[in-house]
């Protein structure tokens, strides 16, 4: 690679760390290396070295390339970390990934290190500028919205003004009109507020009571158009100390419900599903409906900002996108799926955070 890169060696055989640093010598990088051996070198290297790779060993005495990989996430770096080692079972490589590592290798196969390298770094100098570009969008959007929202303010008032003073039925009509579209308007800067929102901030740990937060949710959502012409069917367990941001699971959950009342197939065996469990991994979160359903050309596309996979329904294509946000914010997953019957499936499994997080 062009630019020298700071590489940080976990690893407490010397040996195996000067074969990793011939190997990548010889494949031409221009590279800073240190090595370390333990959790309290490991802490200090990550604040002073600054490395752009972190290349872990799996087991070092009284230490793992588990906990290093905790370690790092605290630190907010943007390195690359690639697990390195002897031997480790497929199940584990999977977990590791997931858990954030970035690529994992065999030390008795290492010819693909170089690559897996340039590959990490490439891929985090790629998230880098779109972090960066989403920062710009959300400082525009934010400026945007909030600039607008007070002459909007004024024209919906001034257009209820009219509507108390006009007495022609024409133009009564069309202020009528105007103010469904200026409605329309303040709702969509509700929601590019709601989008800057999750994009900014630190998810705040509260204890949740899911029970609790979707009868809220049932509430709120108890006067939209479909709500009573729907059956709603809840199958929730007890989930002893869960911890999560309830601005945004209350998205999460608020988003999905509306989702599936608004696009129902207006029939009399409309349904929708709202089924919450525990699970080894945290609460598994499903929302079913038996509506019009997801194309699964659109699979992927409908959590993108501002796609809509159909124009019969009113939207602005920002329900799912927002989804996907809060979800990630939240070390989530979230996949669409359905079943035989063509019923539309969003899975969620979401971790509880921790609750030292909370009252840090």
């Amino acid at each position: 690679m062009s630019r020298a890169l700071n590489i940080l060696i976990l690893e407490d055989s010397q040996p195996d760390a000067e074969i990793t640093k011939r190997l990548l010598d010889k494949a031409g990088f221009n590279a800073r290396y240190k090595i370390v051996t333990d959790e309290r070198s490991y802490r200090n290297a990550l604040g002073t070295f600054q490395p752009d790779v972190i290349l872990s060993d799996h087991s070092l005495p009284q230490f793992d390339s588990v906990r290093a990989l905790e370690i790092f996430g605290e630190t907010k770096l943007k390195s690359a970390f690639i697990l390195v080692t002897g031997a480790v079972s497929e199940e584990f490589a999977v977990k590791i990934i997931k858990d954030g590592a970035d690529d994992y290798l065999l030390k008795d196969n290492l010819s693909r290190l170089p690559n897996a390298i340039k590959n990490a770094v490439r891929q985090k100098e790629t998230d880098k500028k779109n972090e960066e570009i989403i920062e710009e969008l959300d400082t525009f959007l934010y400026r945007t919205s909030h600039d607008l929202k007070g002459p909007v303010a004024s024209m919906l008032g001034l257009i209820n003004l009219g509507l108390e003073k006009v007495r022609n039925q024409d133009s009564a009509e069309f202020f009528r009109m105007i103010k469904e579209q200026a409605k329309r308007l303040e709702t969509i800067l509700n929601e590019l507020n709601k989008v800057v929102r999750i994009h900014k901030g630190e998810p705040v740990p509260q204890l949740v009571d899911f029970r609790e937060l979707v009868r809220e949710i049932l509430s709120a959502i108890a006067f939209m158009e479909g709500f009573n012409s729907i059956k709603i069917v809840t199958e929730i367990s007890a989930i002893e100390g869960f911890y999560s941001d309830k601005f945004l699971l209350t998205s999460i959950l608020q988003n999905l419900i509306e989702n599936a009342i608004k696009y129902r197939k207006r029939r009399e065996r409309d349904k929708v599903t709202i089924s919450i469990r525990d699970t080894n991994y945290g609460a598994r979160i499903e929302i079913a409906d038996n509506g019009i359903g997801i194309p699964e050309k659109h699979r992927e596309e409908v959590f993108h900002m501002f796609f809509r996979a159909n124009n019969v329904i009113p939207g602005m294509g920002l329900g799912l996108y927002t989804v996907k946000n809060c979800v990630r914010r939240l070390g989530g997953t979230i996949e669409l799926g359905s079943s035989k019957d063509m019923i539309t499936i969003f899975t969620i499994i979401m971790p509880s955070l921790e609750k030292k997080e909370a009252s840090a």
